[in-house]
C-alpha cells in the first residue's frame, strides 16, 4: 500500500528533476508535440516509466485537443493467425508514445466495413486508425477513410505510395527465396498454391514465385499453380488436385502456412513421404507450423514490427502533422525446418 501512494504521488515535477529537463518538456513530451529530440522523447518516458508515473489523460486531452486514442481495424475470421502479432505491435508503440490503443474487428464482409468504419470514426473520439490485411487491401475502404479525413496508416502490399503512409512486408523476394531454396535442393518441378486472389499478399508471393521459375529456369506448368484462398481446407483441396495429375510436382509450396498444412495432411493421406518423395513448404511462420510433423520450413514474415513500424509512423504523423503517403517495406526470413529435402533421384 505505501509503495503504491507513493507512486502516486510522483508529478509531472519529480520526472522533469530526475530525467534532467523542464517541466514544459515533459508536458510536450507527453501531448506529443513536435519540436523535441528522440533522445529526450525516449529519455523522459523512459524515467516516467521507472518512477511508476502516469500522465493525467483528462488533462492531456483537453490540453492537447486530441483522445490519444488510436483504433486498430481487422477483419475478424479464423484464417488471420497473425492478429495477436499486430496487437501487440501496435500496443508496444502506443505505449511507447502515451496513446492508447483501441482494437476494432470488423465482423461483416469487407465491402461493409466502409460503412462501419464510417461509422466508428463520427462517434468514437479517435486520433487515427491502423488498418490491417485484407482490409487494408480493399481500396473502396481506403477511399471512404481518406474521405472522412481521419489520418490512417496501412499494412499493406497493395496501392503504396497512395492514400496514406503505409508498411509492407517483403512477400515478393521471400516466395523468391523460398522457390530458389527448392531449386537449390534439386526440385525442378515445384507447384503453387495460391491464397486469396483480392489480397496484396497473394498476388506478391505468386509474382515471387513466378520470378525465380523464370529466372532459376525451373519447368513451368500451368496445372501446377492452383488457386486457394489461404484456408486449410483449400490447401487440402488444391493438394489433391495435384497428387491426381499424370506429372506430379516433387514440391509444392503453399503460400501460407495453413494451406501447407492442408497439403501435409493430404500427403500423408496418400501416403505420399515427405520430404523423401516430396517437399512442402509454406509461409508466415505461425505457431502451428512448428508442430506438423514433419514441422514446417516456411518464410517468416515480422509482423509484430510492421504493426509496430506502422503505429509509430501514424503517431509520428499526428504529432507533426504530416500524413504524406510514404511506403516503408521490410524484409522476411527464410525458417528451415525438415519439411523439405533434396529431390529424391528416380
Amino acid at each position: 500500500m505505501a509503495a503504491r501512494q507513493q507512486n502516486q504521488r510522483k508529478t509531472i515535477n519529480d520526472v522533469a528533476a530526475r530525467a534532467g529537463v523542464s517541466i514544459k518538456t515533459v508536458s510536450r513530451v507527453f501531448n506529443s508535440e513536435p519540436n523535441v529530440r528522440q533522445e529526450t522523447r525516449d529519455k523522459v518516458f523512459e524515467t516516467a516509466r521507472s518512477m511508476g508515473y502516469a500522465p493525467n489523460i483528462s488533462a492531456r486531452r483537453l490540453a492537447a485537443r486530441r483522445s490519444f486514442i488510436v483504433a486498430l481495424l481487422y477483419h475478424d475470421d479464423d484464417v488471420n493467425h497473425y492478429i495477436p502479432d499486430i496487437q501487440h505491435g501496435a500496443l508496444d508503440a502506443c505505449r511507447e508514445h502515451g496513446y492508447n490503443l483501441l482494437l476494432h474487428p470488423c465482423l461483416g464482409g469487407i465491402d461493409d466495413a466502409a460503412l462501419e468504419v464510417e461509422h466508428l470514426a463520427r462517434q468514437a473520439l479517435l486520433d487515427g486508425f491502423i488498418v490491417t490485411p485484407p482490409l487494408a487491401d480493399s481500396r473502396k475502404l481506403l477511399t471512404a477513410m481518406a474521405r472522412l479525413g481521419v489520418p490512417f496508416v496501412r499494412v499493406s502490399q497493395l496501392h503504396r505510395g497512395q492514400l496514406s503512409p503505409s508498411v509492407s512486408v517483403g512477400d515478393r523476394l521471400g516466395a523468391y527465396k523460398m522457390t530458389e531454396y527448392l531449386a537449390g535442393l534439386n526440385h525442378r518441378n515445384v507447384a503453387f498454391i495460391v491464397g486469396n486472389q483480392n489480397q496484396g499478399a497473394s498476388i506478391d508471393r505468386l509474382q515471387g514465385y513466378r520470378d525465380a521459375v523464370k529466372e532459376l529456369g525451373l519447368a513451368s506448368n500451368p496445372d501446377w499453380i492452383r488457386q486457394g484462398d489461404f484456408t486449410f481446407e483449400s490447401g487440402s483441396r488444391c493438394m489433391e488436385e495435384l497428387l491426381a495429375l499424370k506429372k506430379r510436382p516433387t514440391a509444392v509450396f503453399a503460400s501460407n502456412d495453413d494451406m501447407a498444412a492442408g497439403a501435409l495432411l493430404v500427403a500423408h493421406r496418400h501416403g505420399v513421404e515427405v520430404p523423401a518423395e516430396m517437399s512442402i513448404v509454406g509461409f508466415d511462420d505461425i505457431a502451428m507450423s512448428q508442430r506438423l510433423w514433419p514441422p514446417l520450413t516456411t518464410v517468416r514474415q515480422p509482423t509484430k514490427k510492421a504493426a509496430f513500424i506502422a503505429t509509430t509512423m501514424l503517431l509520428d504523423g499526428l504529432r507533426t502533422a504530416d500524413h504524406a503517403p510514404t511506403s516503408t517495406e521490410i524484409p522476411t526470413e527464410l525458417v528451415i525446418r525438415e519439411s523439405a529435402g533434396p529431390r529424391r533421384a528416380r
